[in-house]
């Protein structure tokens, strides 16, 4: 499992949803 930095403020995925859906596309992405 990797990590990394989503900007964001209060409530990052309605701030950056693009950002938020590649990292959660990354995420459950299968080998």
């Amino acid at each position: 499992v990797e990590g990394g930095p989503v900007p964001g403020g209060h409530f990052f995925p309605e701030e950056h949803p693009h950002q938020t859906a590649a990292a959660l596309s990354k995420f459950f992405e299968v080998d």
